[in-house]
């Protein structure tokens, strides 16, 4: 991909967080943030969904960087990413049961519920 004078090659596996821009697509790298020239929906047909979960509508995020998920303003839930990076998540967006247990059962002791998926 390139990203005005720089290539970069990515695997969108190892890429902790999506976040749209109109018609284009942020991907959060280590220390950078490159321009996709597709969409958000594109790429998101290409992510494993059982590892990356739509946290809203212009965020994507890869549950294998989510390092903790804490209560948010007006009922959400707010994943801290590795990064420090934090990202409030959309109320109707629901979690994978089992995605992060050790965070389900953090939040289970604080007396906030865990999304789950709904089949």
């Amino acid at each position: 991909m390139k990203d005005g004078e720089r290539f970069w090659r990515v695997q969108l596996a190892q890429v902790p967080l999506i976040t749209s821009e109109g018609n284009y697509a942020r991907l959060t790298l280590d220390g950078h943030e490159p321009l996709r020239l597709r969409s958000l929906t594109y790429l998101e047909e290409r992510l494993d969904p059982a590892r990356c979960f739509r946290a809203s509508r212009q965020h994507r995020i890869n549950l294998d960087f989510i390092e903790s998920l804490e209560p948010g303003p007006s009922g959400t839930l707010v994943a801290r990413l590795r990064s420090g990076r934090e990202v409030e998540m959309s109320r109707r967006q629901l979690l994978p049961r089992g995605a992060l247990p050790e965070v389900s059962t953090a939040l289970s002791t604080e007396a906030t519920p865990l999304p789950r998926r709904l089949s």
